[in-house]
């Protein structure tokens, strides 16, 4: 069977790698001081990150329901017999409900998938779905297995500033003052598709130190029934030093020895909340 697979740049994965992967691929549009954008198309994640230093506002919508449709059509009358769609996690966007809605004018040549990811474990969810399609699966096989597994992961992230947080109302504003007299750094966590706190620390390298030692933690007893052959460790940023990167890298090798350690960008759609010098290190397992 011909079956697509697609996914939007939540994923991290744009237009010109998602071409060489064989990927359907959706940008999610970013607005800036009222004039819409795509990313991956007509902004980069600078363009953003300079708007934002600039105190221009941004917000992110969903892609429209008639980008959808005009992005299945198009794989369908050329021969695909099934589309297997992979959105933003459902707990951050309206994306999966309003694809949910549409894939049903489809007669069942259109599953949606909701597996809570975003960012790096989006991006491994696209790889694993392509792996079991050239394995032969069925699409309901590969989308249940996606469903089961989407939740085998964790993210912790900190940020260099608050304000940004601050401006997209995921902070009080008082925090966002305190933090900055007193050097405090949020660590947050993902899990299920949910952005939420998880700790303070005061200064950056506490936040790492504790984003490691929570990673270790998690690998240790949320995932000691899961295969470790199959979790790849992830490091994404938002305008982050190369050493740093690699610094991070080395650590993480060191900790999960024989593990691959991947290292992608922040999607835009969610540096434009954290800002410049974000820095996140996850986990994720899959097929």
């Amino acid at each position: 069977m011909n079956i697509a697979v697609t996914t939007d740049s939540s994923s991290g994965i744009l237009a010109v790698e998602a071409e060489k992967m064989g990927v359907g691929f959706l940008p999610i549009p970013i607005i800036i001081d009222g004039e819409t954008y795509y990313e991956g198309v007509n902004i980069t994640p600078a363009d953003v990150y300079a708007a934002l230093e600039s105190d221009k506002r941004i917000t992110t919508s969903q892609p429209s329901p008639q980008s959808l449709k005009d992005l299945w059509d198009g794989l369908l009358d050329t021969g695909c017999e099934k589309i297997l769609h992979l959105p933003i996690t459902s707990a951050l966007s309206s994306s999966y409900a309003t694809a949910a809605a549409l894939s049903k004018e489809y007669d069942g040549r259109v599953r949606v998938v909701n597996n809570n990811r975003i960012s790096v474990p989006l991006r491994e969810a696209v790889k694993s779905a392509l792996r079991m399609v050239k394995k032969g699966m069925n699409a309901d096989e590969i989308a249940d297995r996606l469903e089961r597994d989407g939740e085998n992961y964790s993210v912790y992230i900190t940020v260099d500033t608050l304000e940004y947080l601050q401006k997209s109302g995921r902070i009080s504003a008082f925090t966002a003052q305190m933090g900055k007299l007193f050097g405090i750094k949020l660590v947050l966590s993902i899990r299920k598709g949910v952005i939420s706190l998880y700790s303070k620390q005061r200064g950056m390298k506490r936040s790492k130190k504790e984003m490691f030692r929570s990673l270790a933690d998690d690998v240790k007893t949320r995932f000691a029934g899961l295969d470790k052959n199959h979790m790849t460790v992830c490091v994404a940023g938002t305008c982050v030093d190369k050493k740093e990167i690699a610094e991070i890298k080395d650590t993480l090798s060191e900790m999960f020895p024989g593990r691959p350690v991947c290292y992608d960008e922040l999607p835009a759609c969610i540096g434009c909340h954290t800002g410049g010098g974000a820095v996140g290190i996850g986990v994720c397992f899959d097929e």
